[in-house]
């Protein structure tokens, strides 16, 4: 597993950052540019929404996991996702978990 959970990273990062890009050399780097571009109709306002939040939660609940289970490095999650997204920060949980679990002799999750 841990080998999809690293390919899950490149492919999670590759998608929002090849988008990101595009805005970027288009609009430049400005904060306010990218959320207005983000919010720009209600469609993607409301995609935008539910991708927050659905980060929220998850930072929040893998947060508490990786506190109870010993899982390092979470703080590279939070980082990842809010520079990248969730397609990046989740898969890496995984991994980090995964190996964690490895390292502990637990099977279940780090093939």
């Amino acid at each position: 597993m841990k080998k999809f959970y690293l390919l899950a990273m490149v492919i999670g990062a590759a998608f929002p950052l090849y988008f990101f890009s595009q805005h970027f050399a288009a609009h430049g780097f400005g904060l306010s540019t990218f959320v207005d571009a983000a919010f720009a109709n209600s469609v993607a306002s409301g995609e935008a929404a539910d991708l927050l939040l659905s980060a929220v939660f998850a930072l929040f609940a893998f947060g508490r996991e990786a506190r109870d289970q010993g899982v390092k490095g979470f703080s590279l999650v939070v980082l990842g996702t809010l520079l990248i997204g969730l397609s990046f920060g989740l898969p890496l949980y995984f991994y980090l978990r995964a190996t964690q679990l490895e390292a502990r002799g637990v099977e279940r999750f780090a093939h």
